[in-house]
């Protein structure tokens, strides 16, 4: 039995009647919103492509989503909806991007420590280290004290290297892989993981720039820490960095 419209007013429609004052209308079901979308191959205006993975099954409306030209990465307008799916697709291209690009790179960067306190002694672990795709290494010291020089030992080992002199051509015993001083670097050859590890490093004497040779006691397969110790009873002070570069020749 239908409800008697109000006075002054012409019949109600059924889902606008009143009951006690209150409104009782039907109420419309939520309006859907399809994720539609396909992604193009090349930038510019929105035109075909494939679909999404992500799409919705059964809509039959497509949006499409734009790519950057070199490695398809998504490329949003303004109506466009925003999933993280392309965000983990778009790093995935990235990610294997710059590793294919580093692969490439002829001079890497390995190691990048700076000290927090001041020590007579600094541990680089290299241990994690793939030392198999380069042929030389550079070791690099920025440290604030001048005038100190720092000796370079291998696993912690303070003899059993070899020093070659380059006036004779004879090799004497030494406590130490290589010396750092006022040029603050030094170099580490490496041919195949059985060799011994052998060091060079420029050094100022009073005859001009010379450089020193030495061989370690272990080879580059046993390798798994380089130590820097200050000389003269020095210290090696909080906020010195030290860096190992691979150089692919």
């Amino acid at each position: 039995m239908g409800l008697a419209p109000l006075a002054g007013t012409g019949p109600l429609c059924p889902d606008r009647q009143t009951l006690g004052g209150r409104r009782n209308a039907r109420r419309r079901p939520p309006k859907k919103f399809a994720h539609h979308r396909r992604f193009q191959e090349n930038t510019g205006a929105k035109g075909a492509g494939r679909p999404c993975a992500a799409a919705c099954s059964g809509e039959k409306e497509r949006c499409l989503l734009r790519q950057t030209a070199n490695y398809q990465l998504s490329q949003w307008d303004a109506e466009d909806r925003i999933l993280r799916e392309d965000f983990n697709r778009d790093n995935e291209k990235i990610d294997q991007a710059l590793k294919e690009l580093q692969q490439t790179l002829p001079y890497v960067k390995l190691l990048d420590v700076t000290t927090e306190a001041e020590a007579q002694q600094v541990d680089l672990d290299v241990s994690q280290i793939d030392f198999s795709p380069y042929r030389r290494f550079e070791l690099e010291a920025e440290i604030t004290t001048d005038g100190k020089t720092m000796r370079v030992l291998v696993n912690g080992l303070s003899e059993g290297y070899l020093y070659h002199n380059t006036n004779n051509g004879k090799q004497l015993s030494c406590n130490y892989l290589a010396e750092v001083g006022t040029c603050r670097f030094c170099f580490l050859s490496r041919y195949n993981a059985d060799e011994r590890i052998s060091g060079m490093n420029p050094w100022w004497s009073r005859y001009g720039f010379e450089d020193r040779y030495c061989v370690a006691p272990i080879t580059w397969g046993e390798l798994t820490a380089v130590n820097l110790i200050a000389g003269n009873g020095g210290k090696i002070p909080a906020g010195s960095r030290f860096q190992l570069f691979g150089v692919k020749t």
